[in-house]
């Protein structure tokens, strides 16, 4: 009986390598692609900012002004309430002076003004731009905003946080 039990323990031992590399493989080729372009960005301050957005999920505190354009098919909603008309084809154009309140964006293609007092954070691709006073933080680099000169960078994948100017 200790004889069958102990071939039995060394099976086991000598296939668990071979069941792991076999799942592995599985996971690897069966794993949905995943996109190099994504990543998270952070930021805080008092001043300009500007972000041209790839794609993104984008959540904002603002107590200032505000633009938002982008295509119809752009998701905002301001304070909870959803903005845009889902039945429109026209692009998005959203003005709002001294706003006050929560906005939060999904969507492709579109570009965000602000010009006062912001708290943000977003998920996915493209650039942003800072002046004023404040400090912005990405997955992998972080910094202030500048006083004088426009500090623009791009967020997302390999090219997190490359400092443009």
């Amino acid at each position: 009986m200790k004889r069958i039990v102990t071939v039995l323990a060394v099976m086991a031992v000598m296939l668990v390598p071979a069941g792991t590399a076999f799942a592995q493989e599985d996971a690897a080729t069966d794993a949905p692609e995943r996109h190099r372009d994504y990543g998270v960005l952070w930021a805080k301050g008092e001043g300009h900012v500007e972000l041209d957005v790839e794609r993104a999920k984008l959540g904002m505190k603002v107590s200032g002004d505000v633009t938002i354009i982008g295509p119809s098919s752009l998701e905002v909603h301001i304070d909870g309430v959803r903005s845009n008309d889902l039945e429109s084809n026209a692009d998005i154009v959203i003005a709002l002076d001294d706003f006050t309140g929560r906005i939060a964006i999904v969507g492709t293609d579109f570009t965000v003004e602000v010009d006062g007092k912001v708290a943000l954070k977003g998920k996915g691709n493209g650039s942003a731009s800072f002046l004023g006073k404040g400090w912005w933080k990405t997955l992998h680099k972080r910094g202030l905003w500048p006083a004088d000169v426009p500090l623009t960078m791009v967020f997302g994948g390999e090219t997190d946080a490359n400092v443009l100017n």
